[in-house]
């Protein structure tokens, strides 16, 4: 088994903890507000993704 690259493990909580902060943004739009802006649901569809 290949040893852990700490570094890119790193690298890579910190896209997942910045995804996460960007949708709790999203969030903060409310539902009527969140899907009446298509850029908005784009974006957490990304987010979601990656």
């Amino acid at each position: 088994m290949a040893d852990v690259n700490m570094d890119r493990l790193r690298e890579l909580a910190g896209h997942l903890r910045d995804a996460c902060r960007q949708l709790h943004e999203l969030g903060k739009l409310g539902e009527a507000g969140f899907l009446s802006d298509a850029k908005a649901v784009n974006s957490a569809k990304y987010l979601l993704t990656v």
